[in-house]
């Protein structure tokens, strides 16, 4: 009779979740009570309301997004917008009558951290509103409200003059719309001066925009521009020549043009170091260094920037590195050794708040290396960075002597045989420098049967590098470069024979950065695509490090292999480029036995899963794009704190903006149920 009942439960609760039922009953799961869904998860269990109300709704839980349908007239103009309440920032996405594809969304256009869309709707039916708080850890209280005007009038959404203008923080889109024609929306924000900013619009329903770029005092003209963007979209690049807050303004080209755009102003890129303004360095050969005992300021400017730094530690001091934050939301920082590459520690949030701090006793002196970035790719922002302790600021130089121990040297060089060679993942660039003319680096790298590889070496005017290629014993030599590559750096293109780890000797002058890229395999032919489809054809990454991507088409996948020890925590992040949304899956050391997966929505940040490893060995990742999404990435795998790890259980799976998949779904079902029936 009770395995009857425990069948019976167990379709039931399969059942509910299959169909993404509305109501989320309130649970206790490892000691923490899960409260009740006050909304649907989906656009088929969305809550009903109407035009010209106001609906109370709460993000209970991480991840929660709260799903609403409305009834729309054609011809009518309905603004859509949240007010916050114990929520610190939201986003809101529009979707037409197949609840799928997405019209329209916006993170923060409303008052403050809220959002806010302006709509005219083209066809009567019904359409869908999906909630969601803007950061994955984001929970608590706000209101939607929907109002509607007929005659495709529902207000101004932005002021017609410099004096109202709505504020515009850098990097973030501002959703807009010309309601009527002639309709004029004007923008305000702070630049800097000896910035590069692009301010570009894109356009939605509008045919086609034009921008003026106007003086601090908001009428005097700088710059204009019709169409410089995509199509028939505007785009304006210019250096600010003094600290202040500067105005724009967008409006149709046409006088009878209205519909919707976004604005973007964003700190100009430029080939050299990833930003016109960045602060610090992002590689360890541009290292800036910090004596003990200082502050130092740092901006992470553009999405994916990286700051490195360097200082000078004694053996046996002990030392603190911390973060404060400022603008930016959450850091994550690395120590590394004197080579510049091997990770001593790593953190996310031990100190105030999400910032981040290690406390670390020296045992070799020398210089270190820190790296400071968001926690996710895609965070900016300013923060400080103190290094606290004693000794060590004597010499930037590391000073030590070249005693042939490898990776592990003081001067911060490599090793000088196979045997004290370093580790380089694929696709993951690594910095170094030759201390002398009789300096050899040595790395090594795994590589699969069938794949294409490319190794690579950058370098700077005043360097040099040749590159040599051995075979699985260190000693019998493939093939060798000196300068087939670009501006003088070096170039091996190489076919696998057989899966094994292979070596690879640099000599030369200066600094340079060495990259060991992976294309095509036996697995599809394909020469083109960056990363192997199947778990054999894996690129392998290291913990700490990020690797690009790229989703060529609805088929393809991304596949990744790392190396996990027992009982360690990581966090693996998908932050999204130019891809519009992403799967991950985790499988275990065989390449086939699942684990967990995570997805995210359309439009959403990242996508990630936290998990602690269970056996020390090598697993696997692919990554593929949401319902059919192509595009850019990248990909992050870090250590975690084990604070991360809700009673240490072995999962978590998370979604920015997105869903997750539990393993052993089927088993922990009937855990709940036995835990009722018994």
């Amino acid at each position: 009779m009770k395995q009857s009942l425990i069948i019976f439960f167990v379709m039931a609760i399969m059942l509910s979740l299959a169909l993404d039922t509305p109501a989320r009953a309130d649970v206790t799961q490892h000691g923490i009570s899960e409260p009740a869904d006050d909304h649907g998860d989906s656009y088929g269990n969305a809550t009903s309301v109407s035009a010209n109300s106001s609906t109370s709704g709460d993000i209970e839980i991480e991840n929660d997004i709260d799903y609403f349908n409305f009834s729309a007239t054609s011809g009518h103009t309905y603004t859509i917008e949240t007010t916050l309440g114990t929520l610190d920032d939201s986003d809101i996405t529009l979707y037409d009558t197949n609840g799928l594809s997405v019209i329209d969304s916006d993170d923060d256009s409303g008052s403050g951290a809220a959002s806010k869309l302006v709509w005219t709707c083209t066809d009567t039916g019904t359409y869908y509103i999906m909630v969601e708080g803007h950061f994955y850890a984001s929970i608590g209280t706000y209101t939607l409200n929907i109002s509607a005007e007929s005659g495709g009038s529902a207000g101004d959404d932005h002021g017609d003059s410099y004096s109202d203008a709505s504020a515009l923080t850098v990097g973030v889109k501002k959703n807009g719309n010309i309601e009527t024609g002639g309709d004029e929306d004007y923008f305000e924000f702070d630049a800097s001066a000896n910035v590069t900013y692009d301010i570009e619009t894109t356009l939605k329903t509008l045919d086609d925009s034009a921008l003026t770029l106007y003086k601090t005092n908001g009428f005097s003209k700088i710059d204009t521009d019709d169409n410089s963007g995509a199509g028939q979209a505007s785009k304006i690049t210019w250096t600010c020549t003094s600290s202040g807050t500067y105005y724009i303004k967008v409006e149709g080209d046409w006088s009878s043009s209205t519909g919707t755009y976004s604005l973007l102003v964003s700190i100009a890129t430029d080939s050299g170091n990833g930003g016109n303004d960045d602060d610090h360095a992002d590689n360890v050969s541009g290292a800036t260094y910090v004596t003990i005992g200082s502050t130092v300021g740092g901006e992470l400017e553009t999405s994916g920037d990286l700051d490195y730094f360097k200082f000078s530690a004694t053996s046996g001091a002990d030392y603190t590195i911390e973060i404060t934050l400022k603008s930016l939301y959450d850091s994550y920082i690395y120590l590394y050794d004197t080579n510049g590459a091997t990770t001593i520690a790593s953190d996310d949030n031990s100190a105030t708040g999400l910032a981040s701090r290690i406390k670390w006793t020296c045992t070799t002196s020398g210089t270190y290396y820190i790296k400071v970035e968001g926690a996710i790719a895609s965070y900016t922002g300013a923060y400080s960075m103190k290094i606290t302790g004693s000794g060590g600021d004597s010499d930037d130089t590391g000073g030590g002597t070249d005693g042939g121990s490898g990776g592990d040297e003081s001067d911060g060089d490599y090793g000088d045989s196979a045997a004290d060679s370093s580790p380089v993942g694929i696709n993951t660039p690594i910095s170094g420098g030759f201390t002398d003319a009789t300096d050899v680096d040595f790395f090594n790298f795994s590589a699969v049967a069938g794949t294409d590889y490319s190794i690579t070496t950058t370098v700077g005017a005043l360097s040099n590098t040749v590159i040599y290629l051995y075979d699985t014993n260190g000693i019998t030599e493939i093939s060798n470069d000196d300068n087939s590559g670009s501006d003088g750096g070096s170039k091996i293109s190489w076919s696998c024979a057989t899966t094994g780890t292979y070596y690879l000797k640099l000599i030369g002058t200066g600094s340079y950065s060495l990259l060991v890229s992976a294309s095509g395999g036996s697995d599809d032919g394909d020469a083109t695509d960056d990363h192997g489809d199947v778990a054999s054809n894996a690129t392998n990454i290291l913990t700490g490090t990020t690797v690009s991507g790229t989703i060529g088409d609805s088929n393809d996948t991304d596949w990744f292999a790392f190396t996990a020890e027992l009982g360690v925590n990581y966090n693996i992040i998908v932050s999204h480029l130019t891809l519009d949304g992403s799967t991950i899956d985790l499988y275990s050391s065989d390449g086939v036995t699942f684990i967990a997966s995570t997805y995210s929505t359309v439009n959403s940040p990242s996508s990630q899963i936290i998990w602690a490893a269970t056996d020390d060995g090598t697993y696997y990742l692919k990554v593929s794009g949401l319902q059919g999404a192509t595009g850019t990435y990248t990909i992050t795998i870090k250590n975690t704190n084990a604070d991360d790890i809700v009673n240490n259980s072995c999962f978590i799976a998370t979604a920015s903006y997105g869903k997750m998949h539990l393993p052993s779904l089927f088993d922990k079902i009937v855990e709940v149920v036995k835990g009722v029936l018994y």
